[in-house]
């Protein structure tokens, strides 16, 4: 993932962020490359993401973190207001499945079935009061020019 990504999607929701008075933040290397097609990967991380902006609170930081690891691109996104109920963490990822008022359940498990496609994982990897954090993994670019920059 580069910034190009990271940084497209945090300006995306930046302005629902700043209603809500919530700081989004991107963090990782500069070029950071995963076989993906960008279009859906960005449609993930914005589910992701405005997701993480709704659940935080005034003040808070949303933090989209990218790193690369030894086959795989890691991306973090976490929130600084959790907990996730235990209760609902098992149904989280199943269509219409939601907590909110006015949400179609749909956001997770889009996100959750292009990470699929990509042979790709998305896991609730951290779950505390104090951080909530989704992890997209993506697998890393062997050079292949067939492939796409984050």
């Amino acid at each position: 993932m580069s910034w190009t990504t990271l940084g497209y999607v945090a300006d995306v929701c930046r302005a629902h962020a700043l209603q809500r008075q919530v700081d989004v933040r991107v963090e990782g290397p500069e070029e950071a490359m995963a076989l993906m097609d960008p279009p859906q990967v960005q449609q993930a991380l914005l589910n992701l993401a405005m997701n993480a902006v709704e659940a935080s609170t005034s003040g808070s930081v949303v933090t989209l973190r990218a790193q690369t690891e030894e086959a795989n691109v890691r991306i973090d996104l976490e929130n600084g207001n959790g907990p996730i109920p235990e209760a609902v963490v098992p149904s989280i990822f199943e269509p219409f499945f939601t907590t909110k008022l006015s949400g179609t359940g749909l956001g997770l498990p889009i996100a959750h079935n292009i990470a699929r496609s990509h042979a790709g994982q998305l896991q609730l990897t951290m779950n505390t009061p104090e951080i909530v954090c989704f992890t997209l993994t993506l697998p890393k670019v062997n050079g292949s020019p067939d492939t796409k920059k984050a």
